[in-house]
């Protein structure tokens, strides 16, 4: 009987030991799901990206303005906004076409506008050939043609929503500038298309400036003298084509020692070029 009761007692331990160990590994495994389950649905979820922000006006104004142009660019652009544009206005940019040679420029003026580039005789001695220059003709902002171009952008800024508007501007004239120097003499020439002023506009004169009316070469010229406050100007002949359509002038600075005779010998050179 002892050795029974031992055997019943041992293998009553055995079950009992091997019921706890499973017991146990049961609830182990148990864990471990929860755990893992518990990891799963704790698992951060991916932050949502917050909207993409419009530029501002400003933004968009000074990224324009900060396009690097090459020679022959022309840009137009239009606020769509009376705070930011209160006088309605466009905004122009362009870059020159630069030479140092007569020809190069008139090659590049009749390739451009179809038009003949006056080069002066008469120069005086002692001067040279220092640059031309040619510029887009823009329309001055009180003439028909602005206001028309204006008008234009402004409809398409309000018909597509946009409170900036910017684009490219196509050539529909030019205008040349050509420097002689001699030390610091400054000899300029200008040609371009006639400022057509609105009715009842005229050019304001500044204290000390003279200005009268002579014939050179069969041509009404205006020539003035220049007072004390205009700027680096000292004398300059203007005129107009025999058409009426082209707008000349010569302008010397303060530096200069020509006389009005040196200028009228220019003058009539270009006037009797066709």
């Amino acid at each position: 009987m002892k050795w029974n009761t031992k055997a019943m007692s041992v293998t009553l331990s055995l079950i009992l030991l091997m019921g706890t160990a499973g017991g146990t590994a049961g609830a182990a495994s148990a864990k471990k799901k929860v755990r893992e389950t518990t990891a799963k649905q704790t698992v951060p979820q991916p932050a949502k990206q917050p909207a993409k922000q419009e530029p501002s006006i400003q933004q968009l104004i000074d990224e324009e303005r900060a396009l690097k142009l090459n020679a022959g660019d022309v840009r137009i652009s239009y606020v769509n906004n009376p705070q930011l544009n209160p006088t309605d206005a466009i905004d122009f940019q362009w870059m020159a076409y630069n030479f140092n040679t007569l020809n190069d420029a008139a090659q590049k003026l009749q390739n451009l506008v179809g038009e003949k580039l006056l080069a002066p005789g008469g120069i005086p001695e002692g001067f040279g050939f220092e640059s031309a220059a040619i510029d887009p003709s823009i329309p001055f902002f009180l003439s028909e043609d602005y206001k028309k171009l204006r008008d234009q952008l402004k409809a398409e800024a309000i018909a597509s929503g946009k409170k900036f508007l910017a684009k490219k501007y196509k050539w529909t004239g030019a205008e040349t500038r050509l420097t002689y120097t001699r030390g610091g003499e400054i000899i300029r020439i200008h040609a371009g298309p006639k400022l057509i002023l609105p009715a009842g506009a005229t050019y304001v004169s500044m204290p000390g400036d003279q200005s009268q009316t002579l014939e050179i070469a069969g041509r009404e010229v205006l020539y003035t003298t220049f007072g004390p406050k205009s700027s680096d100007f000292k004398e300059e002949l203007r005129w107009l084509s025999e058409d009426g359509k082209q707008a000349y002038k010569i302008t010397v600075n303060r530096k200069s020692t020509l006389t009005g005779e040196d200028l009228q010998t220019m003058a009539a050179s270009l006037i009797t070029q066709r």
